[in-house]
């Protein structure tokens, strides 16, 4: 009886041991199966751990520049030209302001820097030395800039009035062919203007020209000819009074349209010749 007891015992321990191993078998399968679909190794040393040492110690090493472009009333300037220059102005960067005014460079090494701020009818802002160190974050003071003063230069020279008669003189000598006036023609781009004298100077010898004389009396033949103004008549007295009109006409003309109008909004009553290009450009004014 007893002898049964102890040998069913034995085989209920060996089959109760053969069950706890291949229990244990199938967990272990299905851990491994888990870990492989979800792509971890557990041992596997992390990417991004490896990498950080690498970041932090450029980030580190280099240094960062900003600041604010203001004017006097302490408004921000938006597109203003910032750049940044090293040792002996060797140029670094240049950029612009933003709409808030401000303004950044970033990695920089570690140096001596300078900055020159400028903007359209702004005075020009040329800082002093600034040394950055690794790893820094520089804010400048507001850079402020003022409005640029408008210089007008006046040259007077006591020989421009000589050179106005001088120009007066060689105008009086050019004529068409020899015989028509060209008075009014300049050749020169750069010639002084005329004074109010020189205009009436001028306009004077155009009128006393011979060649004017016999235009006024072309004129009045032809409207003899036509018989313009019937109440002047006939014969040399009709003549005579449409010869004296048509003079009138020419003094007034001349007077007004050479010297009197050309002074008071002072105008130069001359041609300039260009001298080169198309027909339409050297007819139109520019």
């Amino acid at each position: 009886m007893i002898f049964d007891v102890v040998r069913w015992s034995k085989r209920f321990v060996i089959a109760a041991s053969i069950l706890l191993i291949f229990c244990g078998l199938a967990r272990s399968t299905a851990l491994a199966q888990e870990s492989f679909s979800s792509g971890e190794l557990p041992d596997a040393p992390s990417q991004t751990g490896a990498q950080s040492p690498a970041i932090s110690s450029q980030q580190e090493s280099s240094a960062n520049l900003s600041g604010t472009v203001i004017d006097k009333r302490g408004d921000v300037l938006q597109g203003a030209r910032v750049t940044l220059s090293g040792p002996a102005d060797t140029p670094i960067g240049t950029v612009q302001s933003g709409v808030d005014g401000q303004f950044q460079f970033k990695g920089l090494q570690p140096n001596v820097y300078k900055l020159t701020v400028t903007a359209p009818g702004m005075t020009t802002f040329i800082s002093s030395d600034i040394p950055l160190l690794a790893g820094e974050f520089h804010i400048l003071p507001p850079v402020t800039l003022a409005i640029s003063p408008v210089t007008t230069s006046v040259t007077v020279s006591g020989k421009s009035k000589q050179l106005s008669e001088e120009q007066v003189h060689i105008a009086e000598q050019q004529r068409i062919v020899g015989v028509i006036p060209n008075f009014y023609s300049s050749y020169d781009w750069n010639a002084p203007p005329m004074l109010a004298k020189q205009k009436f100077q001028l306009s004077i010898r155009s009128i006393i020209d011979p060649v004017s004389f016999l235009s006024v009396a072309g004129i009045a033949g032809a409207e003899q000819y036509e018989n313009v103004f019937p109440a002047y008549g006939g014969g040399i007295e009709g003549y005579g009074k449409r010869y004296g009109a048509a003079f009138a006409n020419h003094v007034s003309a001349t007077l007004l349209g050479r010297a009197v109008y050309p002074s008071i909004f002072h105008q130069d009553p001359r041609y300039f010749y260009k001298g080169k290009g198309a027909l339409k450009s050297r007819t139109l004014p520019e």
